[in-house]
């Protein structure tokens, strides 16, 4: 039969009663050491399972840090996806709003572009037919863009350089990087642009009559 507790702690203070009457006697500890005391026992039973308590609930306390930082992380995210998805919808509306707009007298046309790591831009490009006016303007600013060198730049410089002036002069809504120089790399869509533009306009000036 197993022995209680209260008959576990009666045995050890009658162990360390004769080991106090053995060393009284004897003058020296009895063999195998003096028996710790009860309390004492006890008091590295309590510090053990104190340290094993507080080790548990840093546990849970660095747990808790690393899921509110998860959680944190995730409300950045939806808050950046809203915005995301608020900016992408009104620059929607602005292209929407620019296509039905459209007349006879204006060339729209609505572009996508990418990138090689797949990132996607769409605008819409709306120009009108130069009047004589503004046809000495483009070429003011053609002039003015290539220091009046333009001359002897090659074909495909020169094209670039007019279609900015006519972006300049005639463009009614097209991206601000077409007409800014300092900030134009991609070439080769300013340039597609305005190859759609001139097949355009050669259409709208055969239906003219003046």
């Amino acid at each position: 039969m197993a022995k209680t507790k209260e008959e576990i702690l009666a045995e050890m203070k009658k162990a360390q009663a004769q080991q106090r009457e053995v060393r009284e006697h004897t003058g020296r500890a009895p063999r195998g050491g003096e028996a710790q005391p009860v309390e004492e026992k006890q008091s590295k039973e309590e510090k053990k399972q104190q340290s094993v308590s507080d080790d548990v609930r840093i546990k849970q306390l660095e747990e808790k840090v690393q899921a509110l930082k998860r959680d944190k992380a995730d409300l950045r995210d939806q808050v950046e996806n809203k915005e995301q998805v608020s900016n992408y919808q009104k620059e929607q509306e602005a292209l929407s709003s620019v296509i039905q707009n459209n007349d006879d007298y204006h060339f729209v046309k609505k572009y996508t572009v990418s990138t090689a790591k797949g990132q996607k831009r769409e605008f819409v490009v709306k120009m009108h037919a130069p009047s004589v006016m503004e046809q000495a303007e483009i070429q003011q600013e053609f002039v003015d863009l290539t220091s009046g060198r333009g001359a002897g730049f090659l074909a495909g410089l020169q094209d670039l350089y007019l279609a900015i002036g006519y972006f300049r002069v005639v463009g009614d809504n097209v991206p601000n990087w077409f007409t800014d120089v300092d900030k134009t790399y991609r070439v080769d869509i300013l340039l597609d642009v305005f190859r759609d533009y001139e097949e355009w306009l050669d259409f709208f000036l055969q239906d003219q009559l003046q």
